[in-house]
């Protein structure tokens, strides 16, 4: 999960397939969690409290809901990361095209959800595709900016401000806390 700075979090995105069946009605347990991390300014390992998930189950079937909107939301960041891992694994083997192929079918899937979040992301993937269009933009570049790209949606954080493109400030800013935001702040006024 990496280090936590400055107000930072991060989500963890937690699939289960429950077994139809398995149990009579009632309530069942789906998931106990707890976070154990190390407190560096004390010194000291710290575990947050365990949370229970539990479901009731029901005799009759029921329809499935569509989870909520940051279910959705991490599910799509989930998902753009992995496009983007694999359209640049395929760049790296000179597959231009099916790299393109790849992020394009992603870029629909995130452009049909509709989430908070879908501008950002349509435009991660275009930009994405714009820097593997061909050897060239790929290794004048582009592997760089997709590998950035790639780091910042799986660890939620902007390791650059990068004003290169729409995309790189409107994604990269979607994890940058107000305390972050005070610090780049201050930096810019101390260098420019």
């Amino acid at each position: 999960m990496g280090d936590l700075i400055a107000e930072e979090r991060r989500d963890v995105l937690v699939e289960l397939l429950v077994p139809s069946g398995s149990a009579a009605p009632g309530q069942m347990l789906l998931l106990e969690a707890s976070v154990r991390c190390v407190d560096v300014r004390r010194e000291v390992q710290v575990q947050t409290p365990v949370v229970r998930m539990e479901t009731t189950l029901c005799d009759e079937e029921q329809p499935e809901g569509e989870p909520n909107e940051d279910v959705r939301v991490q599910r799509e960041r989930v998902e753009v990361t992995r496009a983007l891992k694999e359209a640049s694994q395929r760049s790296d083997q000179g597959q231009y095209d099916s790299a393109q192929e790849v992020i394009h079918k992603m870029e629909e899937r995130v452009r049909s959800r509709k989430t908070r979040n879908c501008e950002a992301m349509s435009l991660e993937l275009q930009d994405a595709s714009a820097r593997m269009a061909d050897r060239l933009s790929w290794e004048r570049g582009g592997r760089a900016e997709v590998s950035d790209a790639y780091f910042t949606h799986s660890m939620q954080r902007s390791s650059t401000l990068s004003e290169n493109s729409m995309s790189a400030r409107q994604s990269r800013s979607m994890y940058i806390s107000s305390t972050q935001s005070l610090w780049i702040g201050k930096s810019r006024r101390h260098l420019g």
